[in-house]
């Protein structure tokens, strides 16, 4: 019987090893920069075609690995935002560079915003319903050149595509009044395009990271506030448990927001979840 146990074990260490190995050689003919641009692929193409986000987690803080430079200098089409500022973008750049791939820069059609009416470019911008259907369209129009045969369900997709986004965006916009009764704070710059879109102010706490905030800068913050107003705090995940005690003093909800989909297959349900969520404040 151990013998028996034995041998089953070792056929699925053996199994483990092969499917590892072979996911590890796999060849992607599409890569992007972040999941966000993977998930509107699977949208528009009714996940009928097979990409790779190069960055899995937060942008921001990316470094490559060799698999992720093997399967760089491999793939034929690498879809990126594009904003100057992207960390992650610039370090793949370094690596795209002189190589066979036909680079998408998705920024010349975008519309960017600055943070803090300073120089920069505020680089989130598949968080903009507007953005999120440019950059739609032109993904659309370079798959469809790369799969003609596919021209067909791309374009049905990415209508389909374009009115759930304004659905979503006539969801949010029913509560706009009850928002504008809140001093809304967000941790990260993430959220600009978003709440500008539907007019709605928001106070950005640190444009760099959450260790870097002082009392000081909490402090600062009070001076935007509207004492006749309760406090809202956007922050994710990636967050959690880091907040400074100064801060959860002076707020009355905290609300977690996901700008990058990590768990998700779909863009549309990525940004439902996070539109949900904002709706939740004046529950």
């Amino acid at each position: 019987m151990k013998k028996k146990y034995a041998i089953i074990v070792l056929i699925l260490l053996i199994s483990i090893f092969i499917i590892t190995c072979k996911n590890e050689n796999r060849q992607y003919d599409i890569i992007t920069s972040i999941i966000p641009i993977k998930l509107i692929i699977n949208e528009i193409t009714g996940n009928s075609v097979d990409s790779y986000p190069i960055v899995k987690e937060e942008p921001h803080h990316y470094t490559p690995t060799l698999d992720d430079i093997k399967i760089i200098t491999e793939s034929k089409l690498y879809f990126l935002i594009g904003a100057p500022n992207l960390e992650a973008e610039i370090i793949i750049d370094s690596i795209v560079k002189d190589k066979k791939v036909n680079k998408i820069n998705l920024f010349s059609n975008l519309k960017p915003i600055r943070i803090d009416n300073s120089e920069n470019i505020n680089p989130h911008l598949w968080l903009s319903f507007e953005n999120s259907i440019i950059i739609a369209e032109s993904i659309s129009l370079e798959l469809i050149k790369l799969y003609p045969e596919k021209k067909e369900i791309i374009e049905l997709n990415l209508e389909k595509f374009k009115k759930e986004i304004n659905l979503i965006k006539n969801n949010i916009l029913q509560v706009v009044t009850e928002l504008k009764n809140y001093n809304i704070i967000q941790i990260h710059p993430a959220w600009d395009y978003i709440f500008k879109e539907i007019g709605v102010d928001v106070i950005t706490l640190s444009t760099g990271e959450i260790h870097s905030i002082s009392i000081k800068d909490i402090e600062n913050l009070k001076k935007y506030f509207d004492k006749n107003k309760k406090t809202v705090i956007i922050s994710s995940a990636e967050f959690k448990g880091e907040l400074p005690s100064e801060l959860l003093k002076i707020s009355d909800k905290i609300i977690e927001l996901d700008p990058i989909g990590t768990e998700y297959n779909s863009f549309i349900e990525l940004i439902k979840k996070n539109i949900q969520n904002i709706k939740n404040i004046v529950k």
